[in-house]
């Protein structure tokens, strides 16, 4: 079976370019653009596809390149396939995912990189214009001034309260188009 090679897009899919470690270890470029998610099922002969040169000598491929994948490293083609199925997993979430793993404050599965989902959804408390909006929307859900006296609600400092409540989470900033922030509880 064979697995067609990708173009760059605008859109959040995962991809990786896998290319040939021994005609790169030759100094040549060997390879493509691939789904992350089928990386685990590319072969020498995909990865050789459109080159002249052979793949009868070549033993190893790796992806040497990713894109849409939140870490800053190269990576081996199992592990970007567990990231195009965490992708797929995460569906609209998957921006904020990559957020909660590029602040560092994301569980872990095990030993990798790839982000315990059940601690995600357990930790975002979702997409906000800022952080102060998250708190004082908080503030009213949970009833915090509910019976507070006028005089001490009018004198509030949201400020102080808003910055101290932050050491309690992990904000970080949501790219364009629609911006703001992504909240999680703190690790």
């Amino acid at each position: 079976m064979t697995v067609d090679a990708v173009s760059l897009v605008d859109d959040d899919v995962p991809r990786v370019w896998i290319g040939c470690l021994h005609h790169y270890a030759a100094g040549f470029l060997v390879g493509h653009w691939f789904n992350a998610i089928d990386a685990d099922r590319v072969s020498l002969a995909d990865v050789h596809r459109g080159s002249s040169l052979s793949h009868i000598q070549c033993e190893e491929t790796y992806c040497l390149d990713i894109d849409n994948i939140p870490v800053s490293r190269e990576t081996d083609p199992m592990e970007a396939a567990l990231w195009g199925r965490l992708h797929q997993e995460a569906g609209e979430e998957w921006p904020a995912v990559c957020a909660w793993v590029r602040s560092g404050c994301h569980e872990r599965q095990g030993d990798t990189d790839l982000p315990d989902m059940t601690a995600f959804h357990d930790r975002y408390v979702g997409r906000w214009e800022s952080f102060a909006e998250y708190a004082e929307t908080l503030a009213d859900e949970t009833g915090m001034m509910t019976d507070w006296p006028i005089e001490a609600t009018r004198y509030f400092n949201w400020g102080s309260w808003t910055r101290d409540m932050a050491f309690d989470y992990a904000v970080v900033d949501a790219p364009g188009p629609d911006y703001g922030v992504f909240v999680f509880r703190s690790c």
